[in-house]
């Protein structure tokens, strides 16, 4: 059994001349028919994705939400030479681009593939199963990235960017349900607190499965269960029209059953900790 608990805390500040670019364009041919054209910051800078000279797999919010992608292994189903493994359950997804991985599973391990949220490096393959939510597009950058990324990025980087508060007043609840008990829940609201000034988002997801790996141990349990939940808060203040200030406070807990031998004891205080569900 392993149970992990974490905090991140980015902080985002940005001045321009103009306002921020939209994650899509549209843009109109000679034959007035309308191509949207994919804003991306892959080079770390607002660009067209058609003119960042890298191999760049983009999904955007849309996409994310028709394809149901509610954790971290699903991203291999959409995205040429990267490949998604786990020990046993969902939330310790470890990502290979281009062949390039580490066969350690101790999630102490460095992979040589960066994940990062909001341009924040996630070192703990654990932190990529519980916080796949509320995203506004995911870039996977295939190839060495160490000039703009820095290092452990020798096979590449994958960015999951959320999204950021707006001055809307806005809200969505999404539920599924399946096999074993599974259960999987995901919803955010946004606020406005002060007109053009400041707003603030709050997202939340959860994911409960029993183990289907059974366990006839009665002192034991299933294993390969789900068991985390994550939950965002994202303030959004522009002081004066330039100056665009972002603060995302994130808290994840991922608390599975993994496949292999855990031993509880025989002496007193060995059983099971957890009921076993009926």
């Amino acid at each position: 059994m392993s149970k992990q608990s974490s905090w991140l805390l980015p902080i985002g500040i940005l001045c321009a001349g103009a306002a921020s670019a939209q994650d899509t364009q549209s843009t109109r041919t000679s034959t007035g028919a309308i191509v949207e054209e994919v804003v991306v910051t892959a080079q770390k800078r607002e660009q067209s994705g058609q003119e960042v000279p890298v191999s760049l797999t983009v999904m955007s919010a849309e996409q994310i939400a028709n394809l149901q992608l509610v954790s971290g292994t699903e991203l291999a189903r959409q995205t040429p030479n990267l490949q998604v493994s786990n020990l046993g359950n969902e939330d310790q997804p470890k990502f290979s681009l281009r062949g390039i991985s580490t066969p350690d599973f101790n999630l102490n391990t460095t992979s040589p593939t960066g994940v990062f949220y909001d341009e924040v490096y996630i070192a703990s393959q654990f932190l990529g199963g519980p916080q796949i939510f509320d995203l506004e597009r995911i870039e996977v950058l295939r190839g060495p990235q160490g000039t703009l990324f820095g290092k452990n990025t020798t096979g590449g980087a994958i960015n999951f960017i959320t999204k950021a508060p707006s001055y809307d007043t806005e809200g969505y609840v999404s539920v599924q349900a399946g096999n074993n008990e599974y259960l999987h829940a995901t919803g955010a609201i946004n606020v406005p607190i002060v007109d053009d000034k400041l707003a603030a988002r709050l997202a939340v997801n959860t994911t409960q499965s029993d183990g289907w790996i059974k366990n006839y141990n009665p002192a034991g349990e299933d294993l390969s269960s789900i068991d985390n939940y994550a939950l965002r808060l994202s303030v959004l203040f522009e002081p004066t029209e330039t100056t665009d200030i972002k603060l995302r406070l994130l808290h994840s807990r991922s608390n599975p059953t993994n496949i292999g031998v855990i031993a509880y004891g025989t002496g007193p205080g060995g059983t099971n900790p957890r009921p076993r569900s009926a």
